[in-house]
């Protein structure tokens, strides 16, 4: 009679715990969809980002520079051989979130990834501005850095060297960046800022890694297949553009 009674406390007790660990579960996942729980996520990250070294943003930055510089070779060299414009197009746009998954998984960061999420503790504490701006200015150089080993490297092995078809791509794609008049570009910049905003929410909202990934793919690709404006990534296919014989030089774009 003892050992059943004991049995029945220990059923008892382990079936209390696994309700209250079913309750916990619930509750997390009930707070994680939660708009408010993004956002206090989106200050920690921000606090955390604002709080690292220079030589850690430096290097983060130049990592997410080549990151990037490199989904934009690996979408040329699948694209630019399809005769067919609107094909070319999309399959280049598949392509090019590549380098924003190295990106992710890495955790370094891009300029442009560093507005909302930064943003937010600045405007809570004072003081905070200046590490804001200290964290944009050497996210921006690293980034740049990034492109210029690329491009260096581009320029000693010749275009040849990043895949058969990339030339054609490059020259295509930076002529039509580069006659596009101020107004467009400024509107296409725009929009690039909100889908990349968009994106640095839609990360923190979801848990599951490959729902990261994907998220970052719908916005990459929104980006691509718009042709819109990105400042690193555009920057990166303009030069290399130049570099590959597009009748215009680097000082052009800048």
């Amino acid at each position: 009679k003892k050992i059943l009674l004991q049995i029945a406390e220990d059923e008892k007790y382990h079936e209390n715990r696994f309700s209250v660990m079913l309750a916990a579960i619930k509750n997390r996942e009930d707070k994680e969809g939660d708009p408010l729980y993004v956002f206090e996520k989106t200050v920690d990250e921000g606090k955390k980002r604002l709080s690292r070294s220079a030589l850690e943003l430096l290097f983060s930055g130049i990592i997410g520079g080549i990151s990037v510089t490199l989904g934009a070779l690996a979408s040329a060299a699948a694209s630019g051989g399809i005769a067919n414009q609107q094909i070319s197009l999309i399959v280049a746009s598949v392509i090019l979130p590549l380098g924003f998954f190295i990106l992710k998984l890495t955790n370094t960061d891009l300029f442009t990834a560093n507005f909302l999420i930064p943003i937010t503790p600045s405007l809570e504490r004072d003081g905070e501005i200046s590490k804001l701006l200290r964290l944009w200015t050497i996210t921006y150089i690293g980034n740049f850095l990034g492109v210029a080993i690329i491009l260096a490297l581009i320029a000693i092995g010749g275009i040849a060297s990043v895949g058969i078809f990339a030339k054609a791509h490059f020259i295509e794609l930076a002529d039509y960046k580069m006659h596009r008049s101020i107004i467009a570009t400024v509107i296409s910049a725009i929009f690039a800022g909100m889908l990349m905003t968009l994106m640095t929410w839609l990360v923190l909202a979801v848990k599951d890694r490959v729902a990261k990934l994907i998220a970052i793919w719908i916005i990459i690709f929104m980006i691509g297949i718009g042709s819109l404006t990105h400042v690193v990534l555009s920057s990166a296919e303009v030069f290399i553009g130049a570099i590959a014989g597009a009748p215009f030089n680097m000082i052009d774009w800048v």
